[in-house]
């Protein structure tokens, strides 16, 4: 994972020159592996990324390609967010601007939303059918006891004995 460079020297990214080397200076001091007294592994792991740091900012033209790589991994962030998609830092060797963007290897395409629109819409239909079915046999079925009752009654009061 690569981390911002100027978050790891505590600088702001217009900071000049000297500020670069003052802050290089005072962290080397502070986590030089022969006077750090904590974790040594841990010096040893942060007096790398302080010198990668230093050794990149320090330098006016790599300073400036560093700078246009991070501006437009920041760039491509905010686009790749605006179309509600997970957002990578792509690095400008890794990427071709002029090539149109692919779909996703697995995304389906729109007919397949469209087949699957229509199958659902099937199953909903059979569903609603089955539930007026359901609904009709058990009206039906109540309607049919209602009449039994009602025919057994008159039968028994009116039939002659």
């Amino acid at each position: 994972m690569q981390t911002n460079y100027y978050s790891v020297l505590g600088l702001s990214p217009n900071a000049d020159a000297a500020v670069i080397k003052a802050a290089y200076r005072t962290l080397c001091k502070k986590y030089h592996p022969d006077r750090f007294t904590g974790n040594k592994a841990e010096a040893n792991r942060v007096m790398q990324a302080v010198n990668e740091a230093y050794a990149t900012l320090s330098d006016a033209g790599r300073r400036a390609a560093y700078d246009r790589r991070v501006t437009e991994g920041v760039v491509r962030q905010q686009e790749q967010w605006r179309g509600h998609r997970r957002a990578a830092v792509v690095r400008p060797e890794n990427c071709d601007l002029q090539r149109p963007l692919r779909r996703k290897q697995n995304a389906p395409s729109p007919t397949d939303y469209q087949a699957n629109w229509q199958n659902l819409k099937r199953r909903c239909r059979r569903a609603l059918v089955t539930a007026l079915v359901m609904l009709y046999g058990a009206v039906s079925a109540a309607i049919l006891m209602f009449l039994f009752v009602v025919v057994g009654e008159f039968l028994v009061t009116h039939w002659p004995k």
